[in-house]
């Protein structure tokens, strides 16, 4: 979840409480998600509208979404996977404005 925090973020916030999420591949990609599972995937407003079975029209849909969500959120969203995998990252040194391994010192 390096890139596009801000929408991931939402998505990642919004499956941590169980809320069904619908959103476009660009915005999953890289969160280990299953389209159909744990989110519904369209490509543009046309797929959006189209949908034939909204979550919030269809009770076994969205429990089946939060589910989804909420299962899927510890394994690969959470805060202590993303420390896990940031600590591998590069991070910039704030003295020298160079780049440096985390925990390597500055």
């Amino acid at each position: 979840m390096r890139y596009g925090a801000g929408v991931k973020g939402k998505i990642n916030l919004a499956m941590s409480y169980g809320l069904p999420v619908i959103a476009t591949p660009p915005s999953i990609e890289g969160m280990h998600l299953n389209p159909g599972d744990d989110v519904l995937v369209a490509d543009d407003r046309a797929d959006f509208a189209r949908s034939d079975r909204p979550p919030y029209c269809d009770e076994a849909l969205w429990e089946q979404l939060a589910a989804g969500g909420r299962e899927q959120h510890p394994q690969a969203l959470s805060r202590d996977v993303a420390r896990q995998h940031d600590c591998h990252a590069p991070h910039r040194s704030r003295r020298s404005g160079g780049m440096r391994k985390s925990g390597s010192g500055s």
